[in-house]
Protein backbone atom coordinates (compact mmCIF):
# COMPACT_ATOMS: atom_id res chain seq x y z
CA UNK A 1 0.00 0.00 0.00
CA UNK A 2 1.07 3.47 -1.02
CA UNK A 3 1.64 6.16 1.85
CA UNK A 4 -1.15 8.47 1.89
CA UNK A 5 1.04 11.72 2.66
CA UNK A 6 3.09 10.73 -0.16
CA UNK A 7 0.44 10.43 -2.75
CA UNK A 8 -0.89 13.64 -1.35
CA UNK A 9 2.13 15.79 -2.21
CA UNK A 10 2.76 13.91 -5.30
CA UNK A 11 -0.51 14.95 -6.46
CA UNK A 12 -0.66 18.52 -5.45
CA UNK A 13 3.19 18.91 -6.68
CA UNK A 14 2.03 17.24 -10.23
CA UNK A 15 -1.21 19.17 -10.30
CA UNK A 16 -3.83 16.83 -9.94
CA UNK A 17 -6.83 17.67 -7.82
CA UNK A 18 -8.36 14.95 -8.60
CA UNK A 19 -6.19 12.40 -6.71
CA UNK A 20 -5.41 14.84 -4.42
CA UNK A 21 -9.26 14.89 -2.81
CA UNK A 22 -9.46 10.93 -3.91
CA UNK A 23 -6.52 10.30 -1.32
CA UNK A 24 -7.80 12.99 1.04
CA UNK A 25 -11.04 10.89 1.54
CA UNK A 26 -9.42 7.84 1.93
CA UNK A 27 -7.50 9.71 4.68
CA UNK A 28 -10.65 11.24 6.39
CA UNK A 29 -11.96 7.68 6.61
CA UNK A 30 -9.04 6.98 9.15
CA UNK A 31 -8.49 10.69 10.42
CA UNK A 32 -11.43 12.70 10.03
CA UNK A 33 -9.55 16.04 11.16
CA UNK A 34 -7.04 15.51 8.69
CA UNK A 35 -6.20 18.23 6.05
CA UNK A 36 -2.71 19.27 3.96
CA UNK A 37 -1.91 22.30 6.52
CA UNK A 38 -1.51 19.00 9.13
CA UNK A 39 1.19 17.04 7.13
CA UNK A 40 3.56 20.41 7.92
CA UNK A 41 3.07 19.89 11.40
CA UNK A 42 6.17 18.58 12.90
CA UNK A 43 4.91 16.12 14.81
CA UNK A 44 2.97 14.61 12.29
CA UNK A 45 4.71 11.49 10.90
CA UNK A 46 5.65 12.30 7.42
CA UNK A 47 9.24 11.63 7.41
CA UNK A 48 9.64 10.82 4.35
CA UNK A 49 8.49 13.83 2.79
CA UNK A 50 10.55 16.01 5.05
CA UNK A 51 13.45 13.66 4.14
CA UNK A 52 13.08 14.04 0.00
CA UNK A 53 11.65 17.69 0.36
CA UNK A 54 8.02 16.82 -0.77
CA UNK A 55 6.97 18.43 1.82
CA UNK A 56 7.80 21.80 0.28
CA UNK A 57 5.27 20.92 -2.66
CA UNK A 58 2.61 20.66 0.31
CA UNK A 59 3.64 24.08 1.77
CA UNK A 60 2.97 26.14 -1.47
Amino acid sequence: MSDPALLIALYKHAGRPAGLQRVMTRMRALEPDVHIGRLLDSNYPATTLRRIRLIEAISN
